[in-house]
């Protein structure tokens, strides 16, 4: 039969991550890197695309050497069982684990692409939408979706998901923007920016800022998701020295792993690379190519998976760790030694020290990366009384206020306007009995705040936010809250939010007049009643970003949570979690969850009202620093018995002479 160029094109694409043979193909890895098998499906099909569930289930879909779709497959650890028979459909191209539920696409040969949803509680799965496909890729517990519209160009479209979490089935698919060449793969980075590699024609890889992104949702129309002025790399030069003779046609799998962007390159009838792209701080380009490794086949999809880097070959699935080099290790310990044999020289303790960096040295497993996991956050979650006698000091001056509408499916319509923004300045002073000396933010309303002395990051909880919650009368964890997320800048410019979680169910809305446990929150503002602070520790915060220095924060910036969890009424419409942050190592799941809190609160109070901000940990005024360095050099003179002229003409020496070993 002919093909039309639509359905070559969807041959290329489905022949990329097509092996055509149960053997894997040859991988050979570069300087640095090591692969390992961590998995092997069956015999006769090639694994194509899988994914997790946050039961840590494995799911994938395989590929017959005919092309057609070999089945949807799940591995509980144990037993491997098909849970959706193959067709003569082309194979999955990607399978997403989001919410719970399974989503896969294929292809027929009269190019209808259908997105299928399996549900595991049910074992059913059901035809959810015939949107032009090639990729889905879960973000924030909704999917988007690159696919070519017709004989067209790329689209980027979006799905999120309804106030029951469903996907597809009541929720439209928006179109986001048309892009450039076939469709290739999506990729977000930390930070929520949004990565497009070209699957053929285009060998660029285009970025968009998480703003981008958002701008895109509210207003797919007006503010669509181009190319232009959006091109990250072009790394043709790089990767096809002969452009008579291209070695690699596109992009055809994606992720971003810290700063590091990894992307697949074939040119469908010849081996594949994996290679890699250097992130700048700021998020641009670093000039920092390398091929991570190399086939003698066409490769798979990449994913991450508990912190690791993987992908797939034939009908296995691989990790690829970053291994250090033996002699970037051997020069480390060298320094140690040295710094050890100075230091210890005199006490004769040099030969018993020596030998344990040598053991430490060979002790060392060169083969394997030497990875480090973040645990869960353990900061004190003790609201903190506004009569804390910790408290250093309280906000005092106001640098913006924007408050929300009351009704945000009207943001053009009333705003809140109880209060002054200056309510929010000094001391707690709202009461159950008293709970207006605050100021109400509306839907989706922020503020922020600045200090007399910045914040530092110290032991336990560094501030705290306080608003006018208040109990139920006689029943335990179900109080009258508004919740906020916080937000703290050091230079005024830059602002990083903390990391939060909500595990309130999602499947009912709380009502205007709900009550929320506040046991099941964790750094959302308002979580704490009238006269209480909820606590916040800088840790949570630590190594986000240069642009961050958490022991010297000027400013505090307080945000609305929109509780609504209908997100049919749009974006910008709900509020997410960040409950798949690396800080929480996985303790509550790999997806964020809608935060559920009283709507509609559709009157002049509404939204979270600020009642104040309290500082137990500031950075010391100069005049503290200069009068602890006094103290300093006063306890240096008693311990040398140095005089006071020697003292005050060199205090720098003396200190050097008062601390170092006696000979």
């Amino acid at each position: 039969m002919k093909f039309t160029p639509l359905i070559r094109a969807t041959l290329l694409a489905f022949a990329l991550v097509s092996t055509l043979t149960s053997a894997r193909a040859d991988i050979t890895t570069s300087t640095g890197y090591s692969a390992s098998s961590i998995f092997t499906g069956g015999t006769s099909d090639a694994i194509v695309t899988y994914d997790w569930d946050s039961t840590g289930n494995l799911y994938y879909s395989t590929a017959t050497p005919d092309f057609t779709f070999g089945g949807l497959y799940k591995y509980d650890g144990v037993t491997k069982t098909q849970v959706v028979a193959g067709s003569s459909d082309f194979p999955s191209q990607t399978v997403v684990a989001v919410g719970g539920n399974v989503y896969y696409n294929t292809s027929d040969e009269s190019n209808t692409q259908k997105i299928f949803q399996y549900s595991p509680t049910g074992g059913t799965s059901a035809l959810v939408s015939t949107t032009p496909n090639w990729g889905l890729y879960q973000h924030n517990g909704a999917i988007f979706i690159t696919g070519a519209a017709g004989f067209g160009t790329n689209h980027i479209y979006y799905a999120g998901p309804d106030g029951n979490g469903n996907l597809f089935t009541t929720v439209p698919v928006v179109d986001l923007g048309e892009d450039s060449g076939s469709s290739g793969p999506l990729a977000f980075d930390s930070a929520g920016d949004l990565y497009y590699a070209p699957g053929f024609g285009d060998l660029s890889i285009y970025k968009w800022s998480a703003s981008d992104v958002a701008a895109a949702l509210a207003n797919p129309t007006g503010a669509s998701l181009s190319i232009a002025g959006h091109l990250w790399v072009s790394y043709g030069s790089d990767y096809n020295s002969d452009p008579n003779n291209p070695t690699f046609g596109g992009g055809t799998s994606m992720t971003v792993d810290g700063n590091q962007l990894f992307l697949t390159l074939t040119n469908f009838d010849g081996p594949s690379d994996l290679v890699s792209f250097g992130i700048t701080n700021t998020g641009t380009y670093s000039d920092s190519t390398s091929v991570v490794l190399q086939t003698s086949d066409l490769i798979g999809e990449l994913n991450q998976h508990d912190g690791s880097l993987q992908i797939s070959d034939g009908n296995q699935i691989f990790d690829i760790a970053a291994v250090p080099e033996p002699s970037s290790i051997f020069l480390l310990a060298l320094g140690l030694a040295g710094l050890v044999y100075f230091r210890f020289r005199r006490a004769k303790r040099l030969a018993p020290v020596t030998a344990l960096i040598v053991m430490f040295f060979f002790s060392i497993n060169f083969s394997e990366a030497q990875t480090e996991t973040l645990a869960p956050a353990q900061a004190d979650v003790t609201p903190v009384a506004a009569s804390d006698p910790a408290i250093q000091e309280w906000a005092n001056s106001v640098i913006s206020f924007t408050p929300g509408p009351v009704q945000i499916t009207d943001p053009t319509g009333a705003k809140a306007n109880f209060g002054t923004a200056s309510n929010a300045l000094g001391p707690s002073d709202a009461t159950a009995g008293n709970p207006f000396p605050v100021v109400s933010l509306g839907d989706g309303g922020s503020i922020t705040l600045s200090f007399a002395q910045p914040i530092a990051n110290g032991p336990g909880t560094d501030f705290a936010v306080y608003e006018n919650g208040f109990g139920e009368t006689g029943v335990p964890n179900a109080d009258f809250l508004e919740l906020a997320t916080v937000a703290v800048s050091s230079n005024g410019v830059n602002f990083f939010t903390f990391p939060s979680v909500s595990l309130t169910q999602t499947t009912t809305q709380v009502g205007g007049f709900g009550t929320l446990d506040p046991s099941l929150l964790y750094n959302l503002a308002g979580s704490a009643l009238a006269g209480f602070g909820t606590p916040f520790n800088l840790d949570d915060l630590a190594g986000v970003s240069p642009l961050l220095n958490i022991n010297d924060i000027t400013q505090v910036r307080i945000t609305d949570v929109i509780g609504n969890i209908n997100t049919a009424l749009g974006p910008g419409t709900y509020t997410y979690d960040d409950a798949s942050n690396p800080i929480f190592n996985g303790a509550y799941g790999t997806t964020n969850n809608l935060i559920n809190d009283p709507y509609p609160t559709n009157f002049n109070t509404g939204g979270f009202d600020l009642d104040a901000i309290s500082v137990l940990n500031v950075v010391p005024e100069p005049s503290s620093i200069w009068y602890l360095g006094l103290g300093l050099i006063v306890l240096i003179a008693i311990r040398t018995k140095i005089s006071t002229t020697q003292k005050i003409k060199n205090p720098v020496a003396a200190l050097v002479r008062a601390w170092s070993p006696p000979r």
